[in-house]
């Protein structure tokens, strides 16, 4: 990058961190990750001392793909499973064979302070990542990147499809499963931020505020197919498959480049630390 297009692109983003409103919605996503991390524990206690059926996610096990079976996984893919949660969903051998399966989460340091306090080792462990900027943190094209009912939590599920296609390779596969419209069944609390839904076999995000169709903004560069599972309880999951066709102009309809979150987050935490009594993330231990 040329020095004048550096300079453009760090004054654009010191522009935008005068963005209030935006500044308000990352101090909200960051107050909100205590009951993300809250709630996490409550489960690792249920598994650890109780019968919570994700007792087996703390071994060695086959991948699996539950929403997509046809998807054929070989043993030397490299799979991303981003926003993948304290006990990842997926396995992480292949017929026998330990695969390159990576789960990313941007909670994953709190997650570690919970492994200690159960005394629990999982066979892999979520690395950090933001998905805004997932494309700082992978080093090379990847064969899958999986999201499982976490782009609703992101700051911008926009930017972090666009970034999780971004570190595909030509044929690459961004497999998503959300349950429908998750942050209006929660009412918006926590980190529940967002909606997926399936429109007219279309994938489309949105909130109370904005709406993105995002078959559309990546139907240059992919192929995205959508359908319907039903899930428990009455409600559905919306499951799409995104083919990465060639790569993505990096002038692609954003709001904002993917280094503004980084900024923005990193601010935000920074206060957050100022503002409590200990030199440790405010969620505690």
């Amino acid at each position: 990058m040329k020095s004048n297009e550096v300079y453009k692109t760090m004054t654009d983003i010191l522009k935008q961190l005068e963005d209030k409103d935006m500044f308000d919605c990352i101090k909200a996503w960051v107050k909100g990750t205590a009951a993300e991390v809250g709630w996490w524990d409550t489960v690792l206690y249920e598994v650890k001392y109780g019968n919570d059926l994700r007792k087996e996610r703390l071994t060695s096990r086959e991948f699996v793909y539950k929403f997509n079976k046809k998807i054929k996984f070989n043993s030397n893919d490299i799979i991303i499973d981003i926003g993948s949660g304290l006990l990842p969903v997926y396995g992480n051998i292949i017929n026998g064979k330990e695969i390159n399966y990576l789960p990313l989460d941007p909670l994953a340091y709190e997650y570690k302070k919970l492994y200690k306090k159960y005394n629990i080792n999982l066979p892999v462990e979520p690395s950090f990542a933001i998905m805004e900027d997932l494309s700082s943190y992978v080093s090379e094209k990847v064969d899958y990147v999986i999201c499982t009912n976490a782009m609703d939590h992101s700051i911008d599920p926009v930017c972090a499809i666009v970034e999780c296609v971004k570190v595909l390779k030509k044929g690459g596969i961004l497999l998503l499963a959300h349950l429908e419209s998750e942050a209006e069944y929660a009412n918006y609390d926590g980190l529940h931020q967002w909606n997926i839904t399936n429109r007219n076999n279309e994938l489309v995000v949105y909130n109370y505020e904005k709406e993105t169709n995002m078959s559309k903004l990546l139907s240059d560069f992919c192929k995205v197919e959508i359908t319907n599972i039903a899930g428990e309880g009455g409600r559905f999951w919306n499951v799409a498959k995104i083919v990465k066709d060639r790569d993505i102009d990096i002038n692609v309809r954003l709001d904002r480049p993917s280094s503004f979150y980084v900024s923005m987050l990193s601010s935000c935490l920074m206060e957050a630390l100022g503002n409590s009594n200990g030199l440790y993330f405010p969620c505690g231990e």
